[in-house]
């Protein structure tokens, strides 16, 4: 009746929604033949039909495809995919498996505090309420939480920054050495360093 098989799933799965809740309405006879409840429910779904058909008649239905008039220009030209591109789903799946490693490698307490109230949503007192201390004590967990998670993720996420950071310690390093020995260091050995390799 759809002419549709998206609407026609809608309608099956309202059908059956609407049969199951309403089964108490069902006036069958004990021993009548299940025939009765066959056209009980094939009324159900034509008449959810018919209210899609009126639903899809008052209101207006446009074709992306359609020619919007100027040139080769369509309804849907204009129209961005919902979906982001492979490579962000795959940087997000990637820094969810990140989060979830350092979730887990956090102290006991901290993650018990970080799963009911970041991943659960949990207010602060219903988590102080189930684990049994203050809302005080729980914003310090949380807090504690976070400064470890973010540690542990900035030093995941940016191999570079760390090796970055690892040249400027040994850039250190090599500078006071220099100044202990007193002797001049040639300006080329500090720059592999200088340049983040």
């Amino acid at each position: 009746m759809t002419r549709n098989p998206a609407d026609a799933e809608d309608v099956r799965q309202e059908s059956f929604l609407k049969a199951m809740t309403r089964l108490e309405q069902f006036v069958g006879r004990p021993g009548e033949n299940r025939d009765d409840l066959h056209a009980w429910v094939s009324r159900i779904a034509t008449n959810a039909s018919i209210d899609m058909l009126r639903k899809r008649r008052d209101g207006k239905l446009f074709s992306l495809e359609e020619p919007d008039g100027a040139g080769d220009e369509t309804l849907g030209t204009n129209v961005t995919a919902p979906e982001d591109n492979p490579e962000q789903r795959c940087a997000r799946r990637e820094m969810r498996a990140l989060m979830a490693q350092a979730i887990t490698q956090l102290a006991p307490d901290l993650r018990q505090a970080c799963l009911l109230r970041d991943v659960l949503q949990y207010s602060t007192q219903e988590v102080a309420q189930r684990l049994g201390i203050s809302a005080m004590a729980v914003r310090l967990r949380l807090f504690r939480a976070h400064r470890r998670l973010r540690e542990k993720l900035s030093g995941a996420r940016s191999p570079a920054k760390q090796v970055q950071s690892r040249s400027a310690t040994a850039h250190l390093a090599l500078r006071e050495e220099g100044r202990k020995r007193e002797q001049s260091v040639p300006l080329a050995s500090f720059a592999e360093c200088a340049c983040g390799d």
